[in-house]
């Protein structure tokens, strides 16, 4: 009779242990996802501590994701995305390269690519931005050899742009070949636009000069002399007069 008793509190407190076991290999799960066979490796590496587990799961996934990076970073990058924040009072873009047109569309691509550009206020200053102050922030570039490690292909910040409204001032924006966006006032596609007004808030108008800006390949014509692709009676200057409005500056960005 007691050692019945006793079996079963054994067997109790064993089935409480796996299931707790359980649960926290579950959590380093969730927290890291890596496999379970690596996350039971850190359990074991640190007595079974999951705070101590996650750091080393982390730290693991760093260096091996920086190897990675080192390895990948002479691949071309043929393929990308290019991104569009819009903001009451500001207006972002940027392009991330890749290899395949696979990884271009995959969510944690968009989402390094969505990172990338809302941090261009924090990094301050106006106009065209290179990849590479992109690469130099600390926290960024962490995020870029995640992604890097997690699908695979060299991934590469390539150009952005950023300006702050100033008073008077509103903006269009056109993307070509538009991906589902997972954020709000985020765009993705292929090729993207912003352009910078003074006196214009016909947004319809607004919109179609960007388009017109997608629309036109880079030419020695300069904007105010082109076209408008809408109405090829009309230049763009035509325009800016009937409407008495002024283009103060432009971003076109393809990958």
């Amino acid at each position: 009779m007691f050692t019945s008793i006793l079996s079963t509190q054994c067997l109790r407190h064993f089935s409480a242990q796996s299931t707790a076991g359980k649960e926290v290999i579950k959590s380093l799960r969730a927290d890291t996802g890596l496999p379970f066979v690596r996350i039971k490796e850190a359990l074991l590496a640190t007595d079974n501590d999951p705070a101590k587990a996650k750091q080393w799961l982390l730290q693991k996934a760093e260096e091996q994701n920086w190897s990675k990076a080192q390895k990948l970073s002479t691949r071309e990058t043929n393929q990308g995305l290019v991104g569009v924040i819009s903001e009451p009072t500001s207006i972002s873009l940027g392009s991330v390269l890749c290899e395949t047109d696979f990884v271009a569309s995959n969510k944690e691509f968009v989402k390094f690519l969505y990172q990338s550009i809302a941090e261009l206020p924090k990094l301050g200053g106006s106009g065209l931005i290179e990849g590479s102050k992109i690469i130099n922030n600390k926290d960024l570039n962490s995020l870029l050899i995640k992604s890097i490690g997690g699908l695979g292909e060299n991934i590469q910040p390539h150009r952005y742009y950023h300006h702050n409204l100033l008073k008077g001032q509103t903006f269009g924006t056109y993307v070509h070949g538009k991906l589902d966006s997972p954020f709000d006032n985020f765009q993705a596609g292929k090729i993207a636009s912003a352009v910078i007004f003074h006196n214009l808030s016909d947004v319809y108008l607004q919109n179609c000069i960007a388009q017109h800006i997608v629309g036109t390949l880079p030419c020695d014509t300069p904007l105010l002399q082109q076209e408008f692709l809408h109405d090829d009676s009309l230049i763009i200057q035509d325009l800016c007069k009937q409407h008495s409005f002024e283009i103060v500056d432009f971003c076109r960005l393809s990958f």
